[in-house]
């Protein structure tokens, strides 16, 4: 069985918004096929990370102090051979530093594994230095043994403007665990249970509340889309979930009477499940949403803006997922009241096999081995 030593460079585990499940499964169904180390940095718990079966050694920076890993060097190529790592792979393009000296001075390959083009990212969040990270991004790229993208969007844009062969490249996008659509539930019932009125219309938003792309979304759900609804629907709330809102982001929401915010909730899914649909006002086309997929998942239809639904398959999601021109707030509230009056369909199989992580551990396993095959 191959071995793969991984670098994380950022908080994981207990593994609570959507990037930090993308790493905590993709490895624990990863480790399903092959032995699997994460060298992480020191806020992950490892307690947590035992219970998703994986080994995790507490020996990184985090990102705010990344270029301190070069201290950590001799104890990162020591890491790899107690391991018997046959293969490095890169959490974002961070650390990919730390796998190219790696590389370099045990031989082993390193794999990016990407979950968005990080320099389109902070372009989109105003960040004046996004044009040097993208030479970085471009740079370690091109080094990398093998890059794994999470949607085809990203993949195409790193072909195009990083100037990858496209035989080493693939996409590794977001799942979910189950197979299947939930048992079925009565959305009435589900709805008393969580407080809410069990006929009137539940619209989710759920994203972190500290993230600038979601709380620019927000802002339009609240100021643009919220007043157009109003005018149209009665006897509906929009529910709010979320974790790292500040107080007076948390103040003012409760303000509206037509917004219920929660704040984090343990069990998200059971909101997708009881609520008619699920709003994404999202501008920022960058990686997937992965809030989106798991809204599907729980057989929640989906409203939302173009960009919010960038690198998901359409085509294997049934119907149930509508998207608008971005800035377009007539048409979302148009989308959503002429939805609230349908039958919605129900999520298909096809989704289930596309989006299910240990499909996507399979296809990660072989690729993996065939990186490693062409360094024995």
């Amino acid at each position: 069985m191959a071995a793969a030593l991984a670098l994380v460079t950022f908080k994981v585990f207990p593994p609570q918004m959507g990037g930090q499940k993308g790493v905590a499964l993709f490895y624990k169904y990863l480790a399903h096929h092959m032995k699997v180390t994460l060298a992480v940095s020191p806020d992950n718990d490892a307690e947590n990370a035992g219970t998703f079966g994986l080994d995790i050694r507490p020996l990184l920076y985090a990102n705010r102090k990344i270029f301190l890993n070069l201290r950590r060097l001799k104890r990162l190529e020591g890491l790899v051979r107690e391991t018997a790592a046959d293969v490095l792979i890169c959490e974002h393009s961070y650390p990919s530093f730390l796998g190219l000296w790696l590389r370099k001075r045990t031989g082993k390959p390193f794999i990016i594994h990407s979950h968005n083009i990080e320099a389109l990212r902070f372009r989109q969040m105003g960040r004046r230095w996004w044009k040097s990270y993208l030479a970085y991004e471009r740079w370690v790229h091109r080094q990398a043994d093998f890059s794994f993208f999470i949607s085809g969007e990203d993949r195409d844009f790193a072909i195009r403007s990083f100037g990858l062969q496209p035989q080493k490249c693939a996409v590794i996008t977001y799942g979910i665990e189950q197979r299947s659509l939930p048992a079925p539930f009565d959305k009435g019932e589900l709805k008393r249970s969580l407080g809410f009125n069990g006929h009137e219309a539940l619209l989710l938003f759920n994203g972190t509340l500290d993230y600038a792309p979601n709380l620019e979304a927000m802002d339009y759900l609240l100021h643009k889309i919220n007043p157009l609804l109003s005018s149209q629907l009665h006897h509906y709330k929009i529910i709010i979930t979320g974790n790292r809102a500040s107080e007076e982001l948390g103040s003012h929401l409760k303000g509206h009477p037509s917004i219920e915010y929660k704040g984090f909730v343990e069990n998200i899914d059971q909101y997708y499940r009881a609520s008619d649909l699920f709003l994404n006002p999202v501008t920022n086309n960058s990686g997937v949403k992965t809030k989106v997929i798991e809204a599907l998942a729980n057989d929640c239809t989906v409203i939302s803006f173009d960009a919010g639904v960038a690198g998901i398959l359409e085509e294997v999601c049934g119907g149930k997922l509508k998207s608008v021109p971005d800035g377009d707030y007539e048409a979302f509230s148009r989308q959503v009241v002429e939805q609230l009056k349908k039958e919605q369909p129900s999520t298909p199989p096809r989704f289930f096999e596309c989006y299910n992580w240990d499909n996507i551990a399979q296809k990660a396993t072989a690729l993996i081995q065939t990186v490693i095959d062409k360094h024995v």
